[in-house]
């Protein structure tokens, strides 16, 4: 019920936050999301193959390039850079309880998610500790404890909220495998552990489907299942059906994209985009910094905690129950490899660091159940501080975007201004700059990106379209963007110059 009671008052900081106007670090993601999904709604199966497009659904909406996609049949384009279950579990949610696809709702989604995982994260830390020896009462406490970061940190508040992407979605699916695997290492004859193996290898395929940290994910299980064979039966025959669950994931996913775009292309746009976002474009400072933003005072809570165990750590050698404990912590921690495999990514896009929640919250339930009463106390007190310096730091955040506010408001009169003067439906579009997901919501068209106006005029004489819309912004935050001039050219050759504060 306190659990309960913490994510009802995370969810009550969050709710005045989730709307369309509100700016953020990272909202070109969600909107991304929820183009897909408008042109998935748009766009028969047949033609989208359920992959993340992001062509919406008119014939003039179609063949038109955007960002790193790769075109497909039926002139729609494919985004490459995250695998389809990302996009497909929003769509589904959507078309299940009859939601239309904004912010606002798939913010509801996202908290959805983040409470599934703070609670499989509740349940996880309470059976390890109780398995290490702590009474029930001990053990719920220090359960709570250590899932206070998961509830009140930064990146918790704004990346199970406003800002969604696919690596939201992999959370349930890594500390349910994390707590499948405690079941698996924990149970005492072969039969007792074969359904937690047989659910430990559906989660690793399910979870390389989903996000790419599960492949790196899976290739640490096989590590540590195979290093451990010894230890506990069975363990490198599962290892070996994780290695190859892994491989069948990736199959699936190239095989799907290829199917409506070429084997050729696709494998040369997911090479381009690992190396886009990898560590050879990134810097490993800017992580750390990355890091103290999204955790702050629970960083600073964390060093002392870690302290505490290495110098406070017997010298006999480890029981059986800590071996499988150390087991565990150990592969919590392999996921935060991805954010030095991808670094680039990992730096730019907060939501990358949520995986760190979770050897995060064992370090703190085991210190706060291994403390004496005075030393929890101060560490409750640490936490308590954490969290309200996290949700200090998110609204903080949310400040420097509140030209966003301003923003949004002067393109919704700039469009509404260019309808009045033309058919919307019929027309062309054409931006000065690139496009992103925003745009294309904001007009619910296809947008021709980079042209220059020549060039939109020929590519209005070329197609069928009433007239043409080019358009000139600037950029106050990455892939958002503030139009400041459209400029409507009629098949007859009249123009008509608009601006959002035009009469």
């Amino acid at each position: 019920m306190i659990l309960l009671a913490l994510l009802a008052v995370s969810f009550g900081l969050m709710k005045p936050n989730l709307n369309s106007s509100t700016g953020a670090q990272n909202l070109e993601a969600p909107y991304h999301v929820l183009l897909t999904v408008n042109a998935l709604n748009e766009t028969p199966a047949k033609n989208h193959w359920y992959l993340p497009i992001v062509s919406l659904g008119k014939e003039t909406d179609k063949n038109i390039s955007w960002g790193a996609t790769i075109p497909a049949k039926n002139g729609n384009y494919v985004y490459t850079s995250f695998t389809p279950p990302g996009f497909l579990a929003p769509y589904i949610w959507f078309k299940i309880f009859r939601l239309e696809p904004t912010l606002e709702n798939l913010a509801y989604f996202n908290f959805t998610l983040g409470t599934l995982s703070t609670l499989i994260l509740f349940l996880f830390l309470t059976s390890l500790l109780k398995f290490n020896g702590y009474d029930s009462s001990i053990s719920v406490e220090g359960a709570l404890a250590g899932c206070a970061i998961s509830i009140f940190s930064r990146e918790a508040l704004q990346s199970y909220g406003l800002i969604y992407w696919s690596q939201s979605l992999y959370q349930p699916l890594l500390i349910l495998s994390l707590y499948l695997m405690f079941k698996y290492l924990t149970g005492e004859t072969e039969k007792s552990r074969r359904p937690y193996a047989a659910l430990i290898l559906a989660a690793a395929f399910l979870g390389a489907l989903t996000e790419w940290t599960g492949y790196i994910f899976n290739a640490g299980l096989v590590f540590l299942f195979w290093r451990n064979g010894q230890t506990v039966p069975a363990s490198k025959t599962l290892a070996a059906k994780l290695l190859a669950v892994t491989a069948l994931a990736c199959v699936a996913t190239v095989a799907h994209c290829s199917l409506a775009a070429g084997f050729k292309p696709t494998i040369v746009a997911f090479w381009g985009r690992f190396f886009t976002r990898s560590a050879s474009a990134g810097n490993p400072a800017n992580l750390l910094v990355g890091y103290a933003l999204s955790y702050g005072i629970f960083i600073l809570t964390l060093l002392p905690v870690l302290a505490f165990f290495f110098f406070s750590s017997r010298q006999q050698p480890p029981n059986d129950r800590q071996k499988i404990t150390f087991l565990l912590f150990a592969a919590a921690c392999i996921p935060l490899l991805e954010n030095v495999v991808m670094l680039q990514h990992a730096t730019q896009f907060s939501y990358d660091r949520l995986k760190f929640i979770f050897p995060a919250a064992i370090t703190l339930a085991f210190a706060f159940a291994r403390f004496t009463p005075r030393w929890r106390l101060v560490l409750l007190a640490f936490l308590m501080l954490a969290s309200v310096h996290g949700y200090k730091s998110y609204t903080a955040n949310l400040r420097t975007y509140s030209a966003w506010t301003r923003a949004v408001k002067s393109n919704e009169t700039l469009a509404g201004k260019i309808a009045e003067k033309t058919d919307i439906g019929c027309a062309l579009f054409a931006s000065s700059r690139h496009v992103r997901g925003y745009a294309n919501l904001l007009f619910h068209r296809g947008i021709h990106e980079k042209k220059s106006p020549e060039e939109t005029a020929a590519l209005m004489a070329n197609s069928n379209a009433c007239a043409s819309v080019y358009l000139e912004s600037v950029i106050p935050f990455p892939d958002m963007q503030q139009y400041t001039k459209a400029v409507i050219t009629y098949r007859d050759g009249s123009t008509a110059v608009i601006t959002p504060y035009s009469k």
